[in-house]
């Protein structure tokens, strides 16, 4: 996944770059939305 690549390639400068923050942070949310929806359809 592209999104996991870039990520690691920012940590291994020590510089994330805001485009990458951005992608995570809209990653993170689409997981917790994820989490929330299979709990809730247990």
């Amino acid at each position: 996944m592209s999104l996991q690549t870039e990520i690691v390639k920012d940590k291994s400068f020590g510089i994330p770059d805001p485009h990458t923050v951005n992608e995570l942070s809209n990653y993170m949310q689409y997981l917790s939305a994820n989490a929330r929806y299979i709990t809730a359809n247990k």
